[in-house]
């Protein structure tokens, strides 16, 4: 017996692309669109309680953290994160409190010049900020970091325009002090990006309004291989791990393929799920990245899967090594 994943999808011409994360090379696919084609492709079905109900196959393995996967295919002889220096404990250069500091900066105000950036995008109710601002703080949840937060509402959809957070080198007079002294030149940027719309009631309207803002700034930002004009290197979705992927997640995801704009999955709340729910939503996500490195589609999903929770400081050390790898220029 079979299970079906049926996509539609462009045409490509694929080139191999490889990519570093947390100190660990992956293949990847670049694409040309060409035209439009579908594709069918063929799971087989796991027998449960002696029928051969639909049980998707595993599609992911373990890293070295309990709080990321990967999917099986990319996996290669080092599982991530297994050679990062003391994740658990030691924070990444771009997030250590004893040696930087962050700051909210306006989009005009920003240096443009070779500053790579970082996105945060997701639905209105997915703790975005929470999750900012829990990087912010210090990975390691020494809450060292000096930082000018997010602001974190309990009313959905607050971020309603780009919100940049800057990486300075430590020292001076705190971040967003107002002071007015000359900052720094940035080791990077944090972009917290509108949401798209609250889960249950997202309107026609709210998904034009995001699509007219945020889709027009990845676009401009990211997709190219100059830094210079494209310094949007990589757009991390987050995703509530209570409710899954909804079609809006699946629908940006989906843009983001089309767009050639590479992005990684997140899940947050994650302390709100019970282990078996975590796999089921991240094998989710690792079967979605094997059916496009081996179904002929064009995709710039990472295979790495992310579990966090900002309250809970679940997996915030993990992401901010993934982060600190892009900002670096190896992802």
């Amino acid at each position: 017996l079979t299970s079906n994943l049926s996509m539609s999808a462009p045409l490509f011409r694929v080139s191999v692309r490889r990519w570093r994360c947390a100190g660990i090379l992956f293949s990847t696919q670049k694409s040309v669109v060409l035209g439009q084609r579908s594709y069918h492709l063929s799971f087989p079905l796991a027998k449960r309680g002696g029928t051969n109900a639909p049980v998707p196959p595993l599609m992911l393995s373990s890293t070295a953290s309990p709080h990321a996967w990967v999917a099986t295919c990319a996996l290669g002889d080092t599982p991530p994160f297994s050679d990062v220096p003391g994740y658990g404990s030691t924070p990444p250069p771009s997030f250590d409190g004893r040696r930087v500091r962050f700051r909210y900066v306006s989009p005009a105000d920003r240096i443009c010049s070779g500053i790579l950036e970082a996105a945060f995008l997701g639905r209105s109710n997915v703790g975005k900020s929470s999750l900012i601002n829990a990087l912010m703080s210090g990975a390691t949840g020494s809450g060292t970091g000096r930082h000018a937060g997010a602001l974190v509402s309990k009313t959905p959809g607050r971020t309603q325009s780009v919100n940049y957070y800057s990486i300075l080198p430590g020292g001076g007079g705190g971040a967003g002090d107002g002071n007015g002294k000359a900052a720094a030149t940035p080791l990077g940027y944090l972009v917290d990006l509108p949401g798209y719309g609250h889960a249950s009631t997202a309107s026609d309207a709210a998904i034009g309004q995001w699509q007219e803002t945020t889709m027009e700034f990845l676009k401009s930002r990211g997709g190219g291989e100059d830094t210079e004009e494209f310094p949007l290197r990589r757009t991390f979705i987050l995703v509530d791990a209570r409710a899954g992927l909804c079609n809006l997640d699946r629908a940006v995801m989906g843009w983001l393929d089309d767009a050639a704009l590479p992005y990684t999955i997140v899940f947050t709340k994650a302390d709100k799920v019970s282990q078996p729910g975590l796999v089921r939503a991240a094998n989710e996500i690792c079967m979605r990245y094997h059916s496009q490195m081996y179904g002929n589609v064009p995709g710039y999903q990472s295979p790495l899967v992310h579990i966090t929770s900002s309250k809970k400081r679940m997996g915030t050390a993990e992401l901010a090594w993934s982060v600190d790898t892009v900002l670096r220029g190896e992802a």
